[in-house]
């Protein structure tokens, strides 16, 4: 359970100083007019969460020309409870008061039960932070926060709605499942080619062994023709094996091992830094075109030529760099693998030039037991069975490692392949969450007087979620929809997810935000109905600017503007 119970804000955006509580049940209604700062409130609560308010940007400072004499820069404090524990969230930007005996400066401080936690820098604290929230900026804004500027579920794409799903319904260990077993059968894999490698080493060693006992026993039965001829031969033998030896010596001495190795780290390194270029790019390109268009129309308006060419300047340059750092990626990972080749290449012709040596040293051997008028045939004969009995177990416990290896190989490929598949275990999971979810739906049908059915496609290669919207026995599409339904689908689909976010992550609070635009008198009614109903025990704050609403025993937090800064009264 998740208990928000307070937050303090500090020359965030137009507030200049607000303290309000966020764990009183029931419904507060946030009053005032368009632009006096009524959803200001939950960007700073989102900003002081995630470090990016509702518009996804992170610079909250009060314009400059609205900003009191004392400003000293924004601070925002955030508490809420956890297992037993306070948390306290305090995150500043360009804040010149101290917090905790240091400037607060743009730092992010974050304490549980009054003690600073263990993590250092602003990474770790937030990912921290998102641990024990338990939900990205995304799931929070698709299941918290409803507002009629937010990107709503229902509009998402198939592998964000997926994503989003995963987050709510808590199924992503079994992608991490996936990843695990995808990465053992690859570790298994990799150790089986190792290990039969190394089996047709010794299965080679040992049939030269055995080829040389049967040169030996045939020396044995003639050893009465001619020595001289055999050692003829044998020098013969040497010499072709020495001018190979040599050939590959000298082709050895071509290639630069160390070379190599440094080529492959100098490669590794620019692949890091084309990542590191095409992720900056990427970064910094990510911007709705709606909000883009709107900042450029805005600047032109403002005859602000030179900032809007800026703009659409860098967003190109941003995009000709992830092209190029693409290009140059795919370039790099071909050099990469080359590389790697030779490598390959380089230590196969060091085994290659090692068993030349031994082919040459056993010439040798063979060369002086023929030279011995009396050579101890059975001295040989007895070490080759003996090496042969050797390379006979060894081969033996090669097979019996590759034979449980093969077993742990399948085992894992059948893993990620078969249940933690699309088709597999995530797919039932999804499936039964999906029913809790449309039980939800289906709770406000009757209200609603439409119903609406979230499901999985498990004829599509990859599980793509469908969404039904049934009015009066005739399924329409949602973009076939008024403005009015569309809002109200929206609406229903913000409760539902939020009943179930608060089920599953146990969060206290849901925020609607002017959600009684372009409805009739009649859906206002409709809407205010099935918010009581939803909301009876728990905390809602309603935005709106309506001056009247006919909800018994909420609370209203008025909001004006004094000097264009936001004033709240209860």
């Amino acid at each position: 359970m998740i208990e928000f119970t307070k937050i303090i804000v500090e020359g965030f955006c137009g507030i200049n100083k607000l303290d309000l509580p966020l764990n009183n049940t029931g419904i507060t209604v946030i009053r005032g007019s368009n632009g006096n700062g009524k959803t200001t409130i939950f960007s700073a609560l989102v900003w002081c969460l995630y470090g990016i308010n509702l518009k996804k940007v992170s610079d909250v400072l009060t314009w400059k020309e609205l900003r009191p004499k004392n400003y000293k820069g924004v601070k925002v404090s955030l508490f809420f409870r956890k297992e037993g524990k306070v948390h306290n969230i305090i995150r500043c930007q360009s804040y010149k008061d101290e917090v905790f005996g240091a400037k607060g400066n743009d730092r992010l401080l974050y304490f549980i039960d009054t003690e600073p936690v263990e993590e250092k820098g602003k990474r770790l604290i937030q990912l921290l932070i998102d641990k024990n929230i338990g939900m990205s900026y995304n799931v929070f804004m698709n299941s918290v926060m409803f507002g009629q500027g937010c990107k709503r579920l229902i509009q998402e794409t198939g592998p964000d709605k997926k994503k989003l799903f995963e987050d709510i319904f808590e199924l992503n260990y079994l992608s991490e499942a996936k990843k695990v077993a995808q990465d053992r059968y690859q570790k298994l894999y990799n150790e089986i080619q190792s290990l039969i490698k190394e089996k047709e080493s010794i299965k080679e060693s040992y049939n030269l062994l055995k080829v040389n006992s049967s040169e030996i026993k045939k020396k044995r039965s003639e050893f009465d023709l001619s020595i001289k001829n055999k050692i003829s031969l044998l020098k013969s033998d040497k010499k072709l094996a020495t001018i190979r030896l040599n050939k590959l010596s000298l082709k050895l001495k071509d290639i630069k091992q160390k070379n190599i190795k440094s080529d492959i780290e100098k490669v590794k390194k620019e692949i890091n830094y084309q990542k590191e270029l095409y992720d900056n790019a990427t970064n910094k390109s990510n911007i709705k075109v709606e909000d883009l268009v709107d900042n450029v129309i805005n600047l032109l308006k403002d005859k602000q030529y030179n900032k809007s060419i800026e703009i659409l300047e860098e967003i190109k340059s941003s995009f000709n760099i992830q092209r190029k750092s693409h290009e140059k990626l795919g370039e790099l990972q071909d050099k990469k693998s080359e590389l790697y080749d030779k490598l390959y290449n380089l230590d196969k012709l060091k085994g290659e030039l090692l068993r030349i040596k031994e082919e040459i040293e056993h010439i040798d051997k063979r060369i002086e037991n023929n030279l011995n008028t009396k050579p101890d045939f059975e001295s040989i004969l007895k070490s080759n069975k003996v090496k042969q009995e050797k390379y006979t177990k060894r081969i033996s416990e090669l097979d019996t490692s590759i034979s449980q290896i093969k077993d742990n190989v399948e085992f894992y490929k059948w893993a990620y392949m078969d249940p933690l598949s699309n088709n597999g275990i995530k797919a039932f999971l999804f499936e039964s969450s999906m029913d809790y979810l449309n039980e939800i739906l289906e709770s406000y049908s009757e209200a609603l007087g439409f119903n609406i059915l979230f499901g999985i496609d498990l004829n599509s290669t990859k599980k793509d979620f469908i969404t039904m919207i049934s009015m009066d026995g005739i399924e329409v599409k949602y973009d076939e929809l008024s403005g009015g339904q569309k809002q109200l689908v929206n609406l229903a689909m913000a409760l539902a997810m939020n009943q179930m976010i608060s089920k599953s992550k146990g969060i206290n609070i849901a925020f609607l935000d002017e959600v009684f635009e372009s409805l009739s008198s009649d859906n206002i009614e409709l809407v205010i109905n099935l918010i009581k109903k939803v909301y009876k025990d728990r905390n809602l704050f309603l935005i709106t600017h309506q001056e009247s609403l006919p909800i018994p025993n909420s609370k209203v937090l008025t909001v004006s503007k004094i000097n264009g800064l936001s004033k709240y009264e209860f």
